[in-house]
């Protein structure tokens, strides 16, 4: 302890307790004690200066102190002479010389204890006749800008305190339960939006009705929250309101917590009790100080799991409005301090150390190679706890060989920072080591295998980032080539260790194929054309969206088909189809009846309706080979020198 004093603004020197102290803009300290002054303290415990706050005729009684973000102060006070629940907000100027404006505000079984500064918004929290109330005043000028009153589960209700996050704002208090004086579900949780909307309401089972609950909030919404009295209670609630985890300790026995902060490795807890050795203002009273970790255990300190769940409850917004008016009742005036040195006297709780004094981490601080490293946690002799390992930095594998060993495979290089902790049931000893990777593992150099390239097209070697250097077998030296010809390509490279790698691919033309679906053609209107590319191909992606090898096109247009082949490579040709109107009658004068696909039919072609059809066919012989009466058919193939008929 660096310094302690008492502070008294009485003559006969008795010191109080401070009502509120805040950090100042100047990393001075603001306090207000003794009802109704203000000081103005240096980090030396020194008294700057002094004022008092109080009205032009009565009494008041002190609230709240907060600071602004230009040093301005914002006070609350309750008027002690008036027949109703009344209110002033004041603010003053940073040196505690100036009433800047004030805000009178009163309502019957009314309550404002707390104000949350949030940019130039000054919320109050509350209550009014049992229901929840919350006030927005303009740090700017003291106008009420927006107001809200609300009840939870149709119940009487009060609040404590809001917070702020970054969606909105939480706060916290009680939910009285009619004619059941039970402890269960009687404190409550509301979650509001920017507005003062409440958003969600619920309530805590298993926490007693008598604790004060002291809350941290996170920017995310998601909180710590530390509550207890014969023993210390710490919990994490998510931001979605699921409780991660309650605990209970004797970190701090028979004291209620009054504020719970958070640092990057821990959680502060300041509580007070009664019934201790220092006697201050008349009262005897106990202050505590813990540390837990961010999961709630004390150094030395056993602990165990204190189930705490919560349930939804209802809300309903009330229609009740406060207003606020402009007075000059408050007066400021210079005053003096009486400043004394005080002993305090000091005792540590959580004195076992369960057998473990010493952490140690062992292993490499720069890394130049592949593979696993392994880095072990030597302990004292006679340790009997496993060590927690936490390794911050880029991405890892790692694997735990013992309870003290772990190999780990760095990904990337830079700076990564080991940390091993030895965790009893309040007991944390840890040691850190930062480790320097130089030349992070890189996957072994492969260009890939051998393959081929498309006429017309490139391919992109990829050698990969993460080399100090490369050599392409054209002295070309970034991370990728671009391929446009066969040939052989081989790329050398070094890592920031010295190491060299190397890898080489072949690249061979695609084999060229002949593609074209032939001269543009003209169809007679009402006739058909089936579009059928030569070769055979991987995939087939014509202009009207068909995959199918061959397309039936029956109108007048400029057709297109894309082909695949087993190389991935692409080729593409068109034809256009025009379209006449033809008459009469046409007959072939040759066709190949090979079974190729091809003109195998031989038969006339009509442009017109056809009434009567019979058509003969003689050998040059005069015999007759084939008849029919029916237009679609007609003769195909060639068997024994003789036509035969479609069908036969």
């Amino acid at each position: 302890m660096l310094w302690s004093k008492s502070y008294s603004a009485n003559s006969n020197g008795n010191s109080r307790f401070f009502t509120q102290t805040v950090l100042d803009t100047d990393s001075t300290l603001a306090c207000a004690f003794d009802n109704n002054f203000l000081a103005k303290i240096d980090a030396s415990g020194n008294v700057q200066f002094t004022t008092r706050i109080s009205k032009k005729t009565g009494s008041i009684q002190f609230l709240d102190l907060r600071v602004l973000d230009d040093g301005d102060k914002v006070v609350l006070v309750q008027d002690q002479d008036s027949n109703i629940n009344s209110y002033i907000l004041i603010k003053i100027s940073a040196d505690f010389s100036k009433v800047l404006w004030t805000k009178y505000f009163s309502s019957e079984e009314a309550y404002y204890k707390n104000i949350l500064v949030d940019g130039k918004k000054l919320i109050l929290a509350g209550f009014i006749s049992f229901k929840s109330s919350v006030l927005c005043f303009s740090s700017i000028d003291g106008s009420l800008v927006n107001q809200n009153c609300f009840r939870v589960a149709n119940r009487d209700n009060t609040i404590i305190d809001i917070f702020k996050y970054t969606d909105g704002y939480m706060v916290w208090g009680h939910l009285y339960r009619s004619g059941n004086d039970s402890a269960e579900d009687n404190k409550i949780i509301v979650r509001m939006s920017p507005n003062l909307e409440p958003l969600k309401a619920y309530r805590f089972k298993n926490i007693d009705k008598h604790l004060n609950l002291s809350f941290f909030m996170e920017p995310d919404g998601s909180y710590y929250c530390s509550f207890g009295w014969n023993s210390s209670n710490l919990m994490r609630v998510s931001k979605s309101d699921s409780v991660l985890w309650s605990r209970t300790n004797n970190a701090i026995p028979s004291s209620t917590p009054i504020h719970l902060i958070k640092n990057d490795d821990g959680l502060i807890i300041s509580s007070r009790g009664p019934n201790f050795s220092e006697q201050i203002g008349g009262s005897s009273w106990y202050f505590g100080l813990a540390k837990s970790d961010l999961k709630g255990t004390f150094i030395n300190c056993p602990y165990y799991d204190n189930p705490v769940s919560t349930l939804a409850v209802s809300f309903k917004e009330e229609d009740y409005k406060i207003t606020a008016k402009d007075t000059s009742l408050i007066i400021l005036s210079s005053a003096t301090t009486n400043v004394k040195n005080i002993s305090i006297t000091q005792q540590t709780t959580c004195l076992s150390t369960f057998g473990c004094n010493k952490i140690e981490i062992i292993g490499k601080k720069s890394i130049c190679s592949k593979g696993q490293i392994e880095y072990t946690a030597r302990r004292n002799k006679g340790c009997p706890l496993p060590v927690e390992w936490t390794i911050l930095g880029d991405p890892l594998e790692r694997q735990e060989l013992n309870d003290s060993t772990i190999a780990v495979r760095f990904l990337n290089i830079g700076v990564y920072k080991f940390i091993a902790k030895l965790t009893g049931r309040c007991n944390m000893i840890t040691d850190t080591m930062e480790v320097k990777v130089v030349s992070a593992p890189i996957e072994e150099l492969s260009l890939g295998a051998d393959t081929t390239l498309c006429s017309g097209s490139t391919i992109l070697l990829n050698a990969h980032k993460g080399y100090k250097s490369y050599l392409w077998q054209d002295k070309s030296t970034n991370s990728t080539y671009s391929v446009t010809h066969p040939g052989a390509y081989y790329v050398s490279t070094v890592d920031a260790c010295g190491n060299t790698y190397k890898d080489t691919i072949v690249v061979t033309a695609s084999p060229s194929a002949d593609f074209d679906l032939g001269p543009d053609l003209i169809i007679c209107s009402g006739s058909s054309l089936l579009l059928q590319p030569p070769g055979s191909y991987y995939s087939y992606l014509w202009s009207t969206g068909g995959t199918e090898k061959t397309l039936t096109v029956k109108q007048p247009d400029s057709y297109w088909l894309e082909v695949k082949d087993i190389n991935s490579c692409i080729r593409r040709d068109t034809i256009t189809i025009g379209m006449k109107q033809c008459t009469g009658l046409f007959v072939p004068n040759a066709f190949t009846p090979n079974e190729d696909g091809i003109n195998d039919v031989f038969k006339p072609l009509f442009f017109q309706n056809v009434i009567t059809y019979h058509f003969i066919i003689y050998n040059r012989w005069g015999e007759k080979v084939f008849e029919s009466t029916t237009p679609a058919k007609g003769w195909v193939q060639v068997f024994v020198n003789i036509f035969k008929p479609i069908g036969f």
